[in-house]
Parts: structure tokens; C-alpha cells; sequence
């Protein structure tokens, strides 16, 4: 090829020296030559021949420069440096924010929910299913069901599943673990029962089955205000468990008459929580009859009424005769019930069932 002569040491052009700015930072919108003159070029027609690329006192205040603005991309870190599209501390964290979200937007529901922000209603926020955040559950049980067979069979592996159907590997096998364990007597009473609803349900029933978990997210779970962590007697995490169990518990029973005009017979049991029965006890306290208008009747009082009613029954039948003349009066006198009834030494109450009856 011959003596190629003199080879000019050269500067990068303006394109190289962007390109190599571009992939030393990471950052592809970095233009630092912006303001350099455009390159020249030799005889040859070559932007990138030593004699073409001069390097005037300007010229260096320029790249000087440009180095100045390329080190207010740069980002200290606890263990380096790099670099940022922005220069601005609020922009840098914005920017971290929404490569967190894009991180999380793959494997969580992403789609703001009433509940979300700070001004929705407390009702809202009290809301826990399908929560900007949460975790897309019909997405991991159809997944779960669609291939129970190839897994419980060993065709399939869990991280391949959770491959295939765009899910995180390790909350899929987590969740596929806790649904093929078999059902302890002392152990989750809710688990248990999601297990069993699990090993019962096809694809097509995946919406009932994750319904129901809702319905226990709802009741054991509260997402609390991310502004609030961190503060004196505010939450320590944005999910937090919720005690649902109490040491008491009033409760009401309708007591509808048999058609057969035979006894009404309440039955009255109670069980553990899936934890075994050691150290507990129940006690029903204060059973009574409410309603009528009238003042509670405890249940260790009706033996009594019943005696006193049949008493009063009998008696209110042989006291006919004066309880017709009482009403009699009544018809002709504006004396009350309760007056009559002295006068005539008759029960107030009888006398005036007797006078709603032949009114």
C-alpha cells in the first residue's frame, strides 16, 4: 500500500465525541457539541482526517465546557456514579420513580383505584381489593389452574410458568407451594379453606375462587397512608395486618314459630380457629328474649313467666264475668284502663286486651 506519510494526531469529531459521550453516560439525549463549529474536511473529502480537525483556543473553551455540562448529568451513588438524563434533584427522583413503576407495572395492578389518593373518601381507602399496587390474583390462579396438571406432573417447572404467562417467578412459587400443601388440623383456618376451594375449582371457576380471597383480604388486611409511615405512632409498612377476632360477640336469632305449632328449638355451637382447642372456652352470657316494644326477658326468666301467664290465664278466665262489666263501664265512663282495673281489682294488661278485643 506504500508510506501512508505524515498521520496527523486528531481529535474525535463532533459526531464521535457525541456517540462516545452517549455510550460512556448511558444517557442516548446528550448533545454536547452543540455549540462546537461544524467539522471540516480534508482534501479528501474525510471529516475524520487529522488535517481536517483543527483545534483552535475557541475550540477548547468549547470541549471545556461541554465536559462541564456533561458532569451535571452525573449522580453520585454510595458505591460509584452515573449518570442522568436530568440535572435537577426533583426530575432525578421522578425519573427512579418511573422505572420503579414501569418495574412494578409487570407484575401488579397498575390502574388507579378509588382509595388511591389522598382526598378519595375514607370508605374508599378502607378498600383493599385490586388496589393501585396490589397483586393481579386472577392472573396467578388462571395460570395456576391452567397448568396445575403440568406441574403437580413435573412437565413444566414453576419459573417457567411464571415465564410463560408474564408473572413474578417468586410470589408463584410461593403461592403454588401454600396451595399443594395438604390442610393442617392445627393449622390456617382461612388457608385451609382456600386450599380445599383450590383442589375443588376448574379454570372456568377461577373469578368465585378469587372472589372469595378478596373477601378475606378485605377483612384481614388495611392499607394505611404511605405519608404516615415512619411517623410517631403511624404505620410501619403500607399493608398491615387487621385483627378481626374479639373476646365477645352479641348476636340476635329470629325465632319463627314452626307451622306444626311444635317447639322452637335453637342449637347453639362453636368452634377453634384451625389453631386446636387447647386453653379455650366458651361462655354464653346473658341469653334473652327482645322485641314487642317491650323490656328484655333473660332466659333464666322464662320458666317463671310461663307459670306466671298460666296463672294469670286461668285466673283472667274466672274473673270473666267482672272484666265484661269493667268494659261496660268503660263504654259509658273516660276513666283509663289502669283506673278501671283498680276499681274492679282486675290486672291493668288483661283488662285492656279485653277492651282492644270489643272495641
Amino acid at each position: 500500500a506504500g508510506d501512508p506519510g505524515r498521520v496527523v494526531l486528531r481529535r474525535l469529531n463532533n459526531d464521535e465525541y457525541n456517540y462516545s459521550v452517549r455510550d460512556l453516560t448511558g444517557v442516548p439525549t446528550l448533545n454536547p457539541t452543540r455549540e462546537f463549529p461544524v467539522d471540516g474536511a480534508a482534501g479528501e473529502g474525510f471529516t475524520n482526517a487529522g488535517d481536517a480537525l483543527g483545534m483552535s483556543p475557541a475550540l477548547v473553551d468549547k470541549f471545556l465546557d461541554a465536559g462541564k455540562e456533561v458532569a451535571r448529568h452525573l449522580v453520585l451513588l454510595p458505591d460509584g456514579i452515573r449518570f442522568s438524563k436530568y440535572t435537577t434533584e426533583r426530575d432525578r427522583a421522578d425519573e427512579i420513580m418511573v422505572r420503579i413503576h414501569q418495574f412494578y407495572s409487570r407484575f401488579v395492578n397498575v390502574n388507579r383505584q378509588l382509595g388511591d389518593t389522598w382526598d378519595d373518601p375514607a370508605t374508599a381507602k378502607a378498600n383493599v381489593i385490586r388496589r393501585n399496587g396490589s397483586i393481579p390474583l386472577e392472573a396467578y390462579f388462571a395460570a395456576a389452574l391452567a397448568e396445575r396438571g403440568a406441574l403437580g406432573q413435573g412437565e413444566k417447572s414453576v419459573a417457567a410458568v411464571a415465564a410463560e404467562h408474564g408473572l413474578n417467578a417468586k410470589y408463584f412459587e410461593a403461592l403454588w407451594n401454600m396451595l399443594n400443601q395438604d390442610a393442617a388440623p392445627g393449622g390456617s383456618l382461612v388457608l385451609n379453606r382456600i386450599r380445599a376451594l383450590w383442589r375443588e375449582a376448574r379454570l372456568a371457576e377461577v373469578k368465585p375462587l378469587v372472589e372469595t380471597i378478596h373477601q378475606w383480604q378485605q377483612a384481614l388486611w388495611r392499607f394505611d397512608p404511605i405519608g404516615h409511615i415512619g411517623r410517631e405512632g403511624g404505620p410501619t409498612a403500607w399493608m398491615n395486618p387487621q385483627g378481626i377476632t374479639q373476646s365477645t360477640q352479641d348476636f340476635n336469632i329470629k325465632l319463627t314459630p314452626p307451622k306444626d305449632g311444635g317447639d322452637v328449638v335453637v342449637y347453639l355451637g362453636a368452634t377453634n380457629a384451625g389453631d386446636g382447642d387447647a386453653g379455650d372456652f366458651v361462655r354464653w352470657r346473658n341469653p334473652r328474649l327482645t322485641g314487642g316494644n317491650k323490656p328484655d326477658l333473660a332466659l333464666r326468666d322464662v320458666p317463671g313467666l310461663a307459670k306466671r301467664l298460666a296463672k294469670l290465664h286461668d285466673e283472667s278466665l274466672a274473673l270473666t264475668d267482672r272484666y265484661l262489666a269493667a268494659v261496660d263501664e268503660a263504654a259509658s265512663d273516660s276513666a283509663d284502663a289502669v283506673r278501671l282495673a283498680k276499681r274492679h281489682g282486675l290486672e291493668p294488661d288483661v283488662l285492656a286486651a279485653w277492651l282492644d278485643y270489643l272495641a
